[in-house]
């Protein structure tokens, strides 16, 4: 997903880019719950795999922890898992096995 400030850029920015990708933009050019909603319902939901329970290791951002994400996670049979704030960068959870 790209995120851009503002707007999207002029229509024919798509041209040439899978369909698959996923384009938004917000005030701040920043992740917001809005966006973080339709990145996971889009995105990641569809492309996770048919095998439930699914875990989700997310860094409990603002943008993150919204109702209809928490909705749609349950729907879905995939668990949300939230790391302390501040402590990614020493947990590290893509450099350890599950």
């Amino acid at each position: 997903m790209f995120v851009f400030q503002g707007s999207l850029p002029h229509r024919t920015f798509k041209d040439g880019v899978p369909d698959a990708w996923l384009f938004g933009f917000s005030d701040t050019g920043y992740m917001d719950g809005d966006l973080f909603h339709s990145w996971f319902t889009k995105l990641f939901v569809p492309n996770c795999g048919r095998e439930r329970p699914v875990m989700l290791v997310i860094d409990n951002h603002d943008s993150h922890i919204t109702l209809p994400v928490v909705e749609a996670a349950i729907e879905n049979d995939i668990v949300l898992v939230g790391l302390p704030g501040h402590t990614t960068h020493f947990l590290q959870p893509l450099d350890v096995k599950v």
